[in-house]
């Protein structure tokens, strides 16, 4: 194995950065003396630690090819696929002229099913295989699992997370709570929050009459209340280490477990409220259900002391009262840790804010 090894992500959803960030660590794990940098869009920031340095995509960079993240999302073809051009060809050029000196470097293409190098011949193919059927699934969220069993939670940076209090942190205090809604108009919208969570606006109401705050993050969000002074809503143009940072200044997050960026959401150092049946749970079980369940590896670490609260048999039933009942009760885990500063650099020539 050379000695720098550049992996380039032209994928279009967080919970596919997630998953390359696991395939780094396997890196790792079976090659040593290397070094990794990884290239990905800016907004993806926070979701890869395993990296020795990041070359980002800014944020305008994507917005000019109609191609950021999480609004690209939205933009689909008659094939139902997203319908945009990363031009990735950029970020090989920019690599290949920065290490056009040196001999000791592999460019790798991430794909959640194969690994490619430049050439679009197979990589890694002797251990990272997408199997057969839903294979390639059940290899990552087994070992998403396994992370969050070891503890190796995502984490925000101390200064993104200093710089998000300056901004956020007078709408916090010790009852707030923050929910992930999703609001897509083309992208699997039968999936969005209050269709597959019907209940959530009848039980909602009653968590904000009675004294529980809630800051409602979406891309845009998805509307589950009227006015209230214990409601708000919040659409910014966010990085995952930024929605990280706002993580952390709440008491817990509430989330779907049907959406594609629960896995990522529930791999951070949160208590977690959960509201409907996990993706992975639902399709890729066969007869252990705990064995691809985020919920159940985050109830295993007990180590770490992050909670997860179960709602859906509440929210099913219409126990508002139980549901209040558990957020009344509710104690915030104070075990919050920070990712180490990760070299960053731009492909596109903007020049990091923290000065790297």
């Amino acid at each position: 194995m050379n000695k720098d090894l550049i992996v380039y992500c032209p994928v279009l959803e967080f919970h596919a950065f997630l998953k390359c960030n696991l395939f780094l660590k396997e890196i790792k794990k079976r090659y040593s003396n290397i070094r990794i940098v990884c290239a990905i869009p800016e907004k993806a920031l926070g979701t890869i630690s395993e990296a020795d340095e990041l070359l980002l995509a800014s944020n305008e960079y994507m917005d000019k090819q109609g191609a950021n993240l999480p609004e690209v999302l939205n933009l689909m073809t008659k094939n139902g696929r997203e319908e945009a051009s990363t031009r990735w060809i950029d970020t090989v050029n920019f690599i290949k002229e920065r290490y056009e000196n040196d001999d000791g470097f592999k460019i790798v293409k991430y794909h959640e099913f194969d690994i490619l190098d430049v050439n679009d011949s197979l990589v890694f193919s002797n251990w990272y295989s997408k199997g057969t059927g839903l294979g390639h699934w059940r290899r990552d969220f087994g070992n998403m699992c396994e992370a969050i069993r070891q503890g190796d939670f995502l984490r925000p940076e101390f200064e993104t997370f200093k710089s998000i209090k300056s901004k956020y942190g007078s709408i916090f205090d010790e009852n707030t709570y923050i929910i992930i809604t999703r609001n897509f108009e083309k992208k699997q919208s039968d999936s969005n929050t209050l269709q597959t969570i019907p209940e959530l606006n009848r039980v909602i109401p009653v968590l904000l009459d009675n004294g529980i705050k809630i800051v409602n993050i979406g891309f845009p969000p998805q509307n589950i209340s009227d006015f209230h002074k214990n409601y708000l809503e919040l659409y910014d143009q966010l990085s995952q280490d930024e929605l990280m940072s706002l993580f952390y200044l709440s008491s817990g997050v509430i989330l779907s477990g049907e959406n594609g960026g629960f896995s990522t959401h529930a791999s951070t150092m949160n208590d977690v409220f959960l509201l409907s049946k996990e993706w992975s749970v639902k399709h890729l079980t066969v007869s252990d259900k705990e064995q691809f369940s985020l919920e159940s590896a985050r109830n295993e670490n007990v180590d770490m002391g992050m909670k997860t609260y179960n709602l859906i048999e509440k929210l099913a039933s219409s126990d508002h009262d139980g549901v209040l009942e558990t957020f009344k009760k509710h104690k915030k885990t104070l075990k919050q840790e920070f990712a180490p500063t990760i070299k960053k650099s731009y492909i596109d020539g903007k020049t990091y804010e923290n000065g790297e």
